[in-house]
């Protein structure tokens, strides 16, 4: 099952929401996909988008549990 384009710019809106917080940590404390095995894209989806949030806070813990 693909990822919704809905709930893809819902994740990248929190990430720019977070960025323009520029707070002193990122904690993420649940499930970032609905299964198991996630399809491909998805999982590129998210790589990307964290890896925008850390070139953009370079110096803030990003932490996912």
């Amino acid at each position: 099952m693909a990822m919704s384009p809905e709930l893809r710019q819902a994740f990248r809106a929190a990430v720019s929401d977070v960025i323009a917080q520029e707070p002193d940590l990122v904690l993420v404390a649940g499930d970032l996909f609905h299964s198991v095995r996630p399809p491909n894209p998805a999982i590129l989806d998210a790589f990307n988008q964290f890896t925008r949030l850390r070139q953009a806070l370079p110096r803030t813990p990003v932490v996912l549990i």
